[in-house]
């Protein structure tokens, strides 16, 4: 299911240069920092999403579509991408993200502001923008499998709420900023479309030059 999902998000790759012509060649990719639960994180990702590498207060990942797979770098090791995000709720009730109104600028990015609650209940916040949803589709594959490897990033158990994954917070598109009453879980600080990473940042140590 995850293959066919990737495909998907590839066939989409082709009209980047479509959506995004903004001056930028249909080459250029995709650069993104921000701070998450204190930790900085950097993804880079050429145009064709292929390979998104990504970077954990300077621990480098990446991950490849292809099979599917997050790369640990540092310690050779691969963790098959997560198909099934568990939210640990209170109530057992799934949390429900509902768009509200437009918000402020993240990044110099229009937001849509929206809010994630258990029944009634207000379990966080939510600034995205929806029609980065495909683009960054598998950065948040890779920040998901990550956020089960490092304690830092783990979902952090809000009482009557419960625990929110970073899927959970993605459901409507690009999470910009994070909130959760008055502490921030997440804010994108860059976002780029006109990137374009360094080849060799986005190859396996297995891989062959052509």
């Amino acid at each position: 299911m995850i293959k066919l999902w990737f495909d998907k998000i590839r066939l989409c790759a082709g009209l980047i240069g479509l959506l995004l012509s903004v001056g930028s060649a249909a080459d250029a990719g995709i650069l993104m920092e921000a701070d998450w639960q204190g930790v900085p994180v950097k993804v880079e990702m050429a145009a064709n999403f292929d390979r998104v590498r990504l970077e954990v207060d300077g621990r480098p990942y990446l991950l490849d579509a292809e099979t599917a797979e997050l790369h640990d770098l540092t310690a050779t090791r691969s963790y098959p991408l997560i198909s099934d995000f568990n939210d640990a709720t209170r109530t057992g009730v799934p949390f429900r993200l509902r768009p509200w109104s437009n918000g402020p600028p993240v990044a110099g990015h229009r937001t849509r502001y929206n809010v994630l609650q258990v029944d009634e209940l207000v379990c966080g916040e939510v600034l995205d923008s929806d029609w980065m949803a495909p683009f960054m589709a598998n950065v948040v594959q890779a920040l998901s499998v990550v956020q089960t490897l490092d304690d830092r990033l783990a979902p952090i158990d809000r009482g009557a709420c419960g625990a929110a994954a970073f899927a959970t917070y993605a459901k409507n598109g690009w999470p910009l900023v994070i909130g959760w009453r008055d502490a921030e879980i997440f804010r994108t600080h860059t976002l780029r479309f006109d990137h374009r990473p360094d080849a060799a940042l986005l190859q396996l140590p297995g891989d062959t030059e052509s």
